[in-house]
């Protein structure tokens, strides 16, 4: 079968309408292998849109992720919702099927990060979660939300601590600037508070620069605190 992860159909489902294209979700192994063993491909409606969310590119949520698409030299906007898969039996599909659009801003990698990330997404302890909102993170995040591509987070033994690790976006001008501003407006915050102080920590990465081998000790951070959901 041609199909691949990553490729957009044109397809339908009377469980969403509105929606005649859909982006194939299932490992490109899984679609190859006999429909004995793998019988089903798995689909996300593309829902059109206005325009790009920041807070929702690039895999920064892991319920919506907001796309363009190019075909036949015009752009649209799509949103992706994870609760929304679908299981469609391979024999609804040619073996000769090819994909229907010419160009995507969403990589492999993003898609793929993005799927992965709904399942072992770091939910941080309540007691973080206030201290966080002592300071608020939230809203700061918020004003640097395409310069910061992700948040990784490493919590002490006794989940009463922790450290954040911004990951910047290079694809923005002064990106590194605007994040070393966040941290020290952040860090301002809570050097007053001795209790804040001992318990939340910063730091940031260069995306370029970024191992994940070196930090295999971080969580990946549930980027819906820049979302109000």
């Amino acid at each position: 079968m041609c199909l691949q992860q990553g490729d957009f159909i044109e397809y339908s489902n009377p469980k969403y309408p509105d929606c005649n294209l859909y982006i194939v979700i299932s490992h490109s192994c899984d679609i190859a292998r006999d429909k004995q063993k793998e019988p089903y491909i798995e689909l996300l409606p593309c829902h059109i849109i206005e325009e790009i969310d920041g807070n929702y590119s690039n895999g920064r949520t892991a319920r919506k992720l907001h796309l363009s698409i190019s075909k036949d030299n015009a752009k649209k906007f799509y949103c992706l919702n994870a609760n929304e898969k679908l299981y469609v039996n391979k024999e609804h599909f040619s073996y000769t099927f090819s994909s229907c659009i010419n160009k995507s801003d969403i990589s492999i990698a993003v898609l793929q990060n993005w799927l992965a990330f709904r399942y072992r997404r770091e939910a941080l302890p309540d007691i973080i979660n206030a201290r966080l909102s002592q300071i608020k993170f939230k809203k700061s995040l918020k004003k640097v939300k395409d310069e910061v591509r992700s948040i990784f987070v490493q919590l002490d033994e006794d989940k009463k601590s922790c450290t954040i690790l911004f990951i910047i976006n290079s694809n923005f001008k002064n990106a590194e600037l605007l994040v070393s501003n966040l941290i020290s407006k952040l860090s301002s915050s809570i050097n007053d508070n001795k209790e804040l102080s001992q318990t939340i920590s910063f730091a940031s990465r260069m995306d370029y620069d970024f191992n994940y081998d070196e930090f295999l000790d971080f969580s990946y951070f549930n980027f819906d605190y820049l979302c109000d959901e």
